[in-house]
């Protein structure tokens, strides 16, 4: 998806929470696409506490047009077997993390009339099985629905898609 943006003419912001990952990550990036302005910013989203800071800084360069929420993992298997420190960093990131972050922008979008949400969920978000993994992937799908019906007298919208190449992406959300 980066690669699309760059294509198109966009700056983009990556976040991630593996400062040597992210570094290496850029430097790839910036050999195929030397043009694009990258700010890489390392930060962990399964802490909430960080939200607001993270949305401070890289608004500090001015406004986004489109954000794309892809951050997201999931676990597998009975929940009393599953680290319960581990599932709630998975819920804090796949759920708080994204709720929070399209929050913050989408109210910024909203007062310029302009900008574009993209929620990336799994497809475990439409497969019917029952876990926190799937639960945590369908709350995506139900924020940006929600969101549909709050105020259609602007331009910013919101869309859920699936990271299988988005096959079964919902429509664009007017919100």
């Amino acid at each position: 998806m980066s690669r699309l943006f760059a294509t198109a003419g966009y700056d983009l912001v990556w976040v991630s929470n593996d400062a040597s990952q992210l570094e290496q990550s850029i430097e790839k990036f910036r050999h195929d696409f030397h043009d694009c302005h990258l700010l890489g910013l390392c930060y962990d989203l399964s802490d909430a506490q960080i939200l607001d800071g993270l949305y401070s800084r890289i608004t500090q360069d001015g406004p986004i047009e489109v954000l794309v929420n892809a951050a997201g993992f999931g676990m597998f298997g009975p929940m009393l077997k599953n680290e319960e420190g581990r599932e709630l960093k998975m819920m804090t990131l796949n759920m708080t993390a994204v709720y929070r972050l399209t929050r913050l922008f989408l109210s910024d979008m909203v007062s310029r009339d302009s900008g574009r949400i993209v929620n990336i969920a799994s497809l475990s978000a439409k497969s019917g099985a029952s876990s926190a993994t799937v639960d945590s992937a369908g709350s995506i799908d139900a924020s940006c629905s929600s969101g549909a019906f709050q105020r259609r007298s602007h331009s910013a919208t919101m869309r859920s898609a699936r990271s299988s190449g988005c096959r079964e992406s919902s429509p664009y959300w007017p919100i």
